[in-house]
């Protein structure tokens, strides 16, 4: 086989002989989808040879192959001894490094509580108290919607405590932004990396230990920490920069530093599955060999041209020649075609791009006879069907769409209006809410959304009728824009929020003013965030309904409009009032019509 192998292609038409099946019966080539699939085609096989007692190994320079394929086998709770050194960022401990320096260039609210949840983050309390804490906050303030907290009088005495509480975890990161990035001056990199590890150790000290008894202890802090000392030594002849261009740098420095992977060595004495490069497995020997990534450019390696030198230069600079490494591979695989058992794999697709088979994998394929090709897949099919079996799963019989009808004693006895609407358009999500009380948390989001500027205008249009309440004539254009301007000063929202909201903000109160203008003189009495509600008895139960109106106009000749400001996209039609699928406005109608409202009838004018 390996005589056939090395044939020059040029004499291939003189040599008539084929390769047969039975001189490639332990040679398998298997093509999968993508990486993953690749990886867990990898798993199998080992799993396979590792039933039959022999030893395997997996050839590969290609990291992220081998590191999906550890993690399968990790799942199985096979032990895998793979020699490639991991880089020490892929540690919690440098997660938190990088994490930290991150935050302190862009301490937003969210970036903090990501970090103060991390394992390594004390904040000189007990891990409890600490959680606690961020909970409390996280729910209580952060994920309540922004109109609540307009101006700082609108927060209660627990909010400012659990607000204080906070800024107080939250201060030594304040202390590094205000100190070394807000003024965004350039820093000596050795100045920086002692505040950054200085911070890092503040930050990570907890009621019982210190934050550097914590950071530097076992072998992965010990190496970091004498990395970082080399750095720091180094540091004092390097020009200064900005902190923003440290972050980057920083986290370069720990991606490119690799240290061994920690091993028990009894299972590393005892282990038959392993991970080994190319310049391992020339000197081992395994009963299986898989050699993973098949593709041109992982076998051989793609030859990139030397930037500073052409093939010519580096033939007379008696140099070596980038060919020798295809050379080299061809070597390699030829004294991999003898194994046992050889498994060639390959990703017909990387990140959508289509992958073209290894050189070597044609050169055998245009040797072997039709049998011997077909024999070269048969594991191939044989591999679908073991993944099938052991990823199996019991067949899934999909649920029948729940039935919503809660007992009697549990159904509420007071409705509001939007609960009618709910009720009738999304009966489950009512009987989630309202019979089990589940309730969804706010989403995070530190801008300003349509929901906020819905309540803000609402905020507005309260305030503006507190200061001209008819009989109190109309202010002047001039006079309410200086209104909308001072109700935009004591928001309490971030500066840019301030500059986008502005212009939907005088926008929808342009025609706020408009249209009030029109009917201000016939309006006798104006009632804003009217709660309104009547008890009907139906059976032997008393249901109370009721409803919050945005604003209820009383004219001169007393009839009645009633108003719901829409600052989005409004779905409410004419026709939908009529024929009930929208009963919002109905219902505050009818309620007040049936004595709802100061206790008479009225009749309801618009």
């Amino acid at each position: 086989l390996n005589h056939t192998m090395m044939i020059p292609s040029s004499l291939w038409g003189k040599h008539q002989e084929k390769l047969t099946s039975h001189l490639v019966k332990n040679i398998h080539i298997i093509e999968s989808q993508n990486i993953i699939d690749e990886a867990h085609n990898i798993a199998i096989i080992m799993r396979y040879h590792l039933a039959q007692n022999q030893k395997v190994a997996l050839v590969s320079d290609h990291h992220l192959l081998n590191k999906y394929v550890k993690n399968i086998m990790q799942q199985w709770q096979i032990f895998v001894d793979d020699s490639a050194n991991i880089p020490i960022s892929d540690y919690p401990i440098s997660h938190f490094l990088i994490t930290l320096i991150k935050t302190c260039c862009n301490p937003t609210k969210m970036a903090i509580i990501s970090l103060l949840r991390h394992q390594y983050c004390g904040c000189h309390i007990t891990i409890q108290q600490k959680n606690d804490i961020i909970q409390h906050y996280e729910t209580k303030i952060l994920r309540q919607p922004q109109y609540n907290n307009i101006n700082h009088h609108d927060i209660n005495d627990d909010e400012k405590k659990l607000i204080h509480d906070f800024e107080q975890l939250a201060a030594p990161i304040y202390g590094f932004y205000n100190h070394y990035v807000e003024d965004n001056k350039k820093y000596h990199i050795s100045d920086i990396l002692k505040a950054h590890i200085t911070l890092a150790e503040n930050i990570s000290s907890t009621s019982h230990n210190t934050g550097r008894e914590k950071l530097w202890y076992g072998r992965v802090g010990e190496a970091l920490s004498q990395y970082l000392r080399q750095y720091l030594s180094l540091s004092a002849y390097h020009e200064p920069i900005f902190i923003k261009d440290y972050c980057d740098l920083f986290t370069m420095w720990l991606h490119h530093y690799k240290i061994a992977p920690y091993h028990d060595n009894v299972l590393q004495a005892k282990a038959k599955c392993h991970i080994w490069s190319v310049m391992e497995a020339r000197m081992q020997y395994a009963d299986c060999i898989i050699l993973g990534n098949v593709n041109e450019g992982g076998w051989p390696k793609k030859i990139t041209d030397s930037p500073w030198l052409s093939h010519d230069m580096i033939q007379k600079l008696g140099l070596q020649l980038p060919e020798k490494r295809i050379g080299l591979n061809a070597h390699d695989f030829s004294g991999f075609i003898s194994a046992p058992h050889l498994y060639m794999t390959r990703a017909t697709n990387h990140h959508g791009k289509p992958q073209l088979p290894s050189r070597w994998i044609k050169r055998l394929l245009a040797l072997c006879d039709d049998n011997a090709q077909k024999s070269l897949y048969h594991m191939h099919y044989h591999l679908q069907e073991y993944r099938r079996k052991i990823f199996a799963t019991n067949m899934v019989q999909p649920r029948k769409k729940p039935i919503i009808i809660p007992d009697i004693s549990l159904r509420p006895q007071h409705y509001s209006v939007s609960h009618i609407n709910l009720l009738m358009n999304n009966p489950y999500l009512a009987y989630c809410r309202y019979i089990l009380k589940l309730k969804p948390l706010n989403a995070i989001d530190d801008n300003i959304n349509a929901a906020t500027i819905g309540n803000i205008i609402h905020q507005f249009c309260e305030d503006f009728f507190k200061s001209y309440k008819p009989p109190k004539k109309m202010p002047s254009y001039d006079d309410f824009l200086s209104l909308c301007d001072d109700f935009i000063k004591k928001l309490f929202l971030h500066d840019t929020d301030k500059i986008f909201f502005r212009p939907k903000f005088y926008r929808a109160l342009q025609f706020f003013y408009q249209e009030q203008k029109l009917i201000h003189d016939n309006i006798k009495e104006v009632f804003i965030e009217q709660k309104i509600s009547i008890t009907q008895n139906y059976g032997d139960k008393n249901i109370e309904i009721s409803a919050k109106a945005d604003r209820i106009d009383i004219y001169h000749d007393d009839s009645i409009a009633i108003f719901d400001y829409k600052t989005g996209q409004s779905n409410q039609t004419k026709q939908g009032m009529i024929d009930g699928t929208q009963p919002q406005l109905p219902c505050e109608a009818f309620i007040i019509t049936h004595g709802g409202f100061a206790n008479n009838s009225a009749t309801i004018s618009s």
